[in-house]
């Protein structure tokens, strides 16, 4: 729905347990110049994301 009214947005995958073990993914908005991310799988603010992961990949834009 972002992409829908404008905003570029990508996935992104990571791993928390193991390095190059992908367990999460969730989204990233490029709002003002800056990539939000939203984690609707989290009970947590809007720009949160899981901290720490091992094992991390964004998808290119």
């Amino acid at each position: 729905m972002l992409e829908a009214v404008g905003y570029p947005t990508r996935f992104v995958v990571a791993g928390y347990n193991e390095p190059g073990i992908f367990e999460h993914v969730y989204m990233q908005a490029l709002v003002n110049d800056e990539w939000l991310s939203m984690d609707p799988t989290e009970l947590e603010v809007l720009g949160w994301s899981p901290p720490d992961p091992v094992a991390f990949w964004i998808e290119p834009v």
